[in-house]
Parts: structure tokens; C-alpha cells; sequence
């Protein structure tokens, strides 16, 4: 009902919603880049993450990771396309950094501003696979 007619309700509410936050991105950030990458028990698997993949990220990055699941439409900032691998969005991570370890900050935490969506119930190892399928899919040849 809020979004009927032709008043503005919805989208005051909506806006509202969007604003919250905004005043605790740098701190969060700055926790955010604190933490220590994931420490799995068992080597990283990109098999293992392929299938956590196809549960967790799929529906906004697409069964192949090329930005076209079904949720992409829906998203105010499209998906990324994992397949060209720049990940251009971590290019200010710390000098020294690897890629694995920035990726990893991003699944565990998503990426403000961004609708990007942390998961930060997942365990270390489950991050871990996601990362390696994530890599795996960057080196991948356009279909």
C-alpha cells in the first residue's frame, strides 16, 4: 500500500532506509580491513565453492558469475561480472595484499556502497571455497 497511488511514501521510506548507516561506512571499513583473512582447516576448493556458489551467489552473479543472474535486473548496481577478473572495486586494497585475502573481506563483509551482501555466519572454510571458485572463475576464457 505504501507504494500505490501516486504519492511518494514508498519511496521516502525506501530512501529513508537507504540512508541509514551511511555515517558508520569509514569506521566499518577500517574494522572490516582489521580482520584477519580466513584460516580453513582443509586447502581452499573451488569445487567446494562452486557448489556454495550456486546457493549463496548465484542468484545476482549468475550460475557462471558473469552478472546475469536472475536478481541482476533488480539490483540498483549491477552484478559484477566475476569472469573479467579486475575486480576493479579492490584495487585500494593494502599494498601487499593478496587478492584471495581482499576477496575473501568481500564475501565475509560485502562491500558498501554497494548491495553487495556480506555473509558473516559463513565458516572460514566456506569462505575460503567461495574464494577459490571466485579466482577460478576470473581465469576463466569468456564462454
Amino acid at each position: 500500500h505504501l507504494f500505490a497511488g501516486a504519492g511518494t511514501r514508498g519511496a521516502d521510506l525506501v530512501a529513508y532506509l537507504d540512508s541509514l548507516g551511511q555515517d558508520t561506512i569509514a569506521a566499518r571499513a577500517a574494522a572490516v580491513r582489521a580482520e584477519p583473512p580466513p584460516r580453513p582447516a582443509l586447502p581452499p576448493s573451488a569445487e567446494r565453492g562452486r557448489v556454495l556458489f550456486a546457493a549463496w551467489c548465484a542468484s545476482c552473479h549468475g550460475a557462471g558469475g558473469r552478472g546475469d543472474g536472475p536478481l541482476a535486473a533488480a539490483i540498483r548496481i549491477p552484478a559484477l561480472d566475476l569472469g573479467k577478473g579486475s575486480f576493479f572495486l579492490l584495487k585500494d586494497r593494502p599494498v601487499g595484499e593478496p587478492m584471495a585475502d581482499a576477496l575473501a573481506r568481500v564475501v565475509r563483509h560485502g562491500f558498501a556502497p554497494t548491495p553487495m551482501p556480506g555473509h558473516e555466519t559463513l565458516p572460514d572454510q566456506d569462505v575460503a571455497d567461495l574464494v577459490a571458485y571466485v579466482m577460478a572463475v576470473a581465469r576463466a576464457p569468456e564462454p
